[in-house]
């Protein structure tokens, strides 16, 4: 196995095990789970968006910093490393929302999921004053960086058909 191919299986199982870990605080309603994914989720989204925009910015930055391509997964890596962020973050928002005072209303984990996946924003479900509408909040800026950094960034991976 080449170096690259073993920084993508390494991509892959963090990004496995970060979607498992807020599956298990979805099932087992351990919050402080859920919330170490997302934070996980989010900071690296945040660390990775300015070097991506340097790196394509300025084509000698990558060269000049090689240390820079251990931050980003291989082009085919990088589908299934989003499909991951994306389910362990919608995952882990489910376990923020599962047994926790946020709706009216006790949730399950399937209304939980459905709730953080699908009707967040269209007024579905409204939270509660304090720590739901924190999470909500939270979950909104969460999504909107997942928007903005990760599938664009993916985007331009694929289109340029560089796998670096």
């Amino acid at each position: 196995m080449g170096l690259k191919q073993g920084q993508n299986l390494i991509f892959l199982i963090i990004a496995g095990l970060l979607a498992a870990a807020a599956g298990i605080s979805l099932g087992t309603q351990i919050r402080w789970i859920a919330w170490l994914v997302v934070v996980v989720v989010d900071a690296y989204l945040i660390a990775v968006l300015p070097l991506a925009a340097r790196r394509a910015g300025d084509r000698g930055f990558a060269t000049r910093h090689a240390w820079i391509r251990y931050l980003f997964p291989g082009r085919a890596t990088g589908v299934f490393f989003l499909l991951l962020t994306l389910a362990a973050s919608v995952m882990g928002f489910a376990g923020l929302y599962v047994g926790a005072d946020v709706f009216p209303c006790n949730k399950g984990w399937l209304d939980a999921t459905y709730i953080s996946l699908l009707t967040l924003g269209f007024s579905d479900f409204g939270p509660k004053a304090g720590y739901g509408q924190r999470v909500v909040i939270f979950q909104l800026a969460s999504g909107v960086l997942l928007l903005i950094g990760a599938f664009p960034l993916l985007i331009s991976r694929i289109s340029t058909f560089a796998d670096m």
